[in-house]
């Protein structure tokens, strides 16, 4: 089994730096860069990407937190204590909500802008695992997704037992995407190509992951149907995948 350890915070001299707050800055800025690298390469607009990029952090840092407040098994605490919804840099965010907020201000930006939004989700899939490694190494190194018991040798030795680590699983999951994104970016691909790809990898991968969730933990994700909240978030990314493949497919 992978040893337990966990890592919230570390000092340079009088400065304490919480370690969840900085990989999510630095997924944020990995992401930003890759974007910015291949806009200028497609010869796209920058100041687009520029505006596009920072109502998308906004976007997806407070609808992450909103989720999670209301999702994430601990409504009671952020009732009896209310000033720790602002807490971000603590860990607690959920990527449903995340995507939830970034779909909201694609569709607002794309629409107001009035401009082909392809050539842009494109490079905004593309760069996507890239930065989400370093907000999954962030969920890892704070254990925040524990999932089941199990004596797989893939498991983390926590101090109650062998469990599967879903942050661990998806950041295993995501490096796969993005090594197979680099393969796939030494030929241009077709409009959509990205897009479609990034909805069912993750979707697909995001599902099927989350049955190994815990159930017998305080605090684990609720169930609607059998399925947590991200499972049906992963749904409506697969059926939405498939309607734009099947978009491009027709045109081309």
């Amino acid at each position: 089994m992978i040893p337990y350890f966990e890592l919230t915070q570390f000092h340079l001299g009088w400065f304490s730096i919480q370690v969840w707050g900085l990989l999510v800055a630095t997924s944020f800025a990995v992401s930003f860069f890759i974007a910015w690298s291949r806009v200028k390469k497609e010869k796209l607009s920058a100041d687009v990407l520029n505006d596009l990029f920072c109502w998308l952090i906004l976007s997806v840092l407070i609808f992450s937190r909103i989720f999670y407040v209301l999702f994430g098994g601990e409504f009671g605490t952020f009732l009896a204590k209310p000033w720790q919804v602002l807490a971000i840099w603590q860990g607690g965010m959920m990527s449903t909500g995340g995507f939830f907020g970034a779909a909201l201000v694609l569709v607002w930006f794309f629409k107001r802008r009035r401009i082909n939004p392809w050539p842009y989700l494109d490079i905004l899939a593309y760069s996507f695992p890239f930065g989400w490694i370093f907000g999954r190494l962030a969920c890892f190194l704070m254990h925040e997704h524990i999932g089941r018991l199990t004596n797989s040798v893939f498991a983390v030795n926590f101090p109650g037992g062998g469990r599967w680590d879903l942050g661990l699983l998806e950041l295993v999951t995501t490096l796969v995407l993005a090594i197979i994104f680099l393969a796939l970016s030494r030929k241009k691909q077709s409009l959509g190509f990205y897009s479609v790809f990034l909805l069912f990898w993750y979707g697909l991968t995001r599902f099927f992951l989350d049955f190994l969730r815990a159930t017998d933990l305080i605090g684990s994700d609720p169930r609607f149907i059998g399925l947590t909240l991200a499972q049906w978030g992963s749904l409506i990314l697969i059926i939405l995948g498939f309607f734009i493949w099947k978009k491009f497919k027709v045109k081309n």
